[in-house]
Formats: C-alpha cells, structure tokens, sequence
C-alpha cells in the first residue's frame, strides 16, 4: 500500500505544461490518450480510433484524431499500449506517439494500474501563413517551423465490473515556445493539466442501466472544466444520453454496439456561449474493437 501513496503523491506533485491539450467528449469510450494507467484494463487486445471536428465551420478550429492500441501480457501484471496522435489548430499540426507501460495489481474486487508514457510529437507552426496587425513583424516570418518535443504522462486507473475511476497527468513535459525557431522544454514543479474521472453502472431492470459519470480538468493557465454524462444503455447493444460541459457546453452522445467487441459511437458537442455565434458544434466520433476476451470480466465494458 505504501508504494500506491507514494505514486499518487508523484503524480500529484510534479509536473507540467503550458500547452494546448486536446478536448475529448466521449473520454469514458477511449481513456488511453488521457490516462496511461487505462492500459491492459479492456482485458483484451483493444484498438480504438476516436476523430474530433471541433467548432465546425470556425476557420482554423481544431481537430484531433487518436488512434490508441493496448493489451494485458501473458503475465497480467503487466500491458502495454501505444497511442498515436493528430492535432491540427490554426497554423499549427502536431503528429505524435506514446508508448504506454503500466503494471496491473488485484484491488478492492478489481484492478488497479499505474501507468507511465513515454514518446515524442512533431510540432509544424506555419507563422507565415498568419495575418498579423503590424505588417513585417519578424516574430511572424519564420515560414514553417518544424520542431521534436518529447512527451511523457502518468495516471492510476481503478475499475471492476461496476465502477472506475481515473487520475492523470496526459502530458509532463512543459513546452514554452521562445519565438522563431526555438523550444524550452522542461518538467517543472506544481500541476497543470490534472484530470480525475470516474462513473458507475447502475442497474434500473433487466433490459436498462444508467451509466453516470463525470470529468475534472484541472487546466493550468485556463479556466478549469467539469463535465457531467449519463448515457442509458439498453441490453448492452445501444446507448444514449447527454453531458454538461461548464463551459457552457451540452453534449449528445449515441454509441451503437454491431457485436460485444464491436462499438461505434457519436458525439455532437453545442456550445451555448459566446463563441456559438461564430461556429457552430463540434462532432466526434469513435469506434472500438476488441479482440477475444481473455478473461471472465465482464463484456461488453461501457469503460
């Protein structure tokens, strides 16, 4: 037990950015982008592609793509997981990969992970491409600046055949962009980009359940966000429901399951703030396979 404490103090001690984080919705559908520790716990060779339109029609808005795969070792203490990565905001695209690690204990009648990432992302900032109010200004005409970062995350994820919960730091490594063609990379103290999930099953009768669940994004240097889910499941072969964003956010969300290892999910985000007057929502979509189950946990798993 002492070696649990001592990681959750790392992780809530240590670390990190002033740097963009990609915004998912349908966070509780594929957890590995945000949460090293969620790898192994699908049980099974897992593959998950998520894609998010943010703002659509904003000029410039971003989209993320992830593409996470994992699964447990023949010895299931252990599993491993790799991520891949597409971020594209405005004049800037970054292309990454993660390699996940995380070692897997029986706890509480389920499992508990502390997982560690580790990889690198190829940040590209067209600075000529911008528009800018001082004509000249040489901050801007760089042209294309391309750059390597490194990047490492760190979580603890909990979960059995009813409940989960989810601690993280998605990225350690604070980046500050220094003008022209320079990067300061660097692991400071103090927590930034800090998210805690967590939901539960709950069953009404024998066809239907509701699955609460919520999101605390801890931002540094931005305002920080709490999101509130309930998807309805029927038979474990289709969900609805909706999440409040406190950003003033509403999200619909369906997910469509073709067989017991085969889902497909909608998101449609609608922004109620001030911004609602420039784009319109944001749309996202995520699909999942899993491959043969290889133990008796429960299946599907809406986590």
């Amino acid at each position: 037990m002492k070696y649990i404490w001592l990681f959750l103090l790392l992780l809530s001690s240590t670390v990190l950015s002033a740097q963009h984080q990609p915004l998912l919705s349908q966070y509780m559908l594929n957890g590995l982008p945000l949460n090293p520790g969620f790898t192994g716990s699908r049980e099974a060779l897992s593959v998950a592609a998520t894609y998010r339109n943010q703002w659509s029609g904003f000029d410039g808005a971003p989209t993320t793509s992830y593409l996470a795969i994992h699964s447990p070792l023949k010895k299931e203490a252990l599993a491993l997981g790799l991520v891949v990565s597409r971020d594209e905001f405005g004049v800037s695209k970054t292309t990454g990969f993660r390699l996940n690690a995380a070692y897997r204990t029986e706890f509480y009648n389920g499992k508990l992970s502390f997982g560690l990432s580790g990889g690198m992302k190829q940040v590209n900032n067209a600075w000529d491409e911008l528009i800018t109010q001082d004509a000249g200004d040489l901050a801007f005409q760089a042209g294309e600046v391309s750059n390597w970062l490194p990047d490492f995350g760190a979580g603890v994820y909990f979960s059995n055949k009813k409940w989960y919960a989810s601690l993280s730091l998605p990225t350690m490594t604070a980046v500050r962009y220094t003008g022209g063609n320079g990067y300061d990379t660097q692991l400071v103290a103090g927590v930034s980009h800090l998210y805690f999930n967590s939901g539960i099953k709950l069953p009404i009768n024998a066809d239907w359940e509701i699955q609460p669940s919520m999101m605390m994004r801890y931002l540094s240097g931005s305002s920080n966000q709490l999101d509130l889910n309930a998807l309805m499941n029927w038979k474990d072969t289709f969900e609805f429901g909706f999440s409040y964003r406190s950003s003033r956010q509403v999200v619909g969300i369906v997910r469509y399951y073709l067989n017991p290892q085969t889902s497909i999910a909608y998101g449609y985000d609608q922004n109620f703030g001030s911004l609602s007057r420039y784009a319109s929502g944001s749309h996202e979509i995520t699909l999942r396979y899993d491959f043969i189950f290889r133990t008796n946990a429960s299946s599907p798993k809406f986590f």
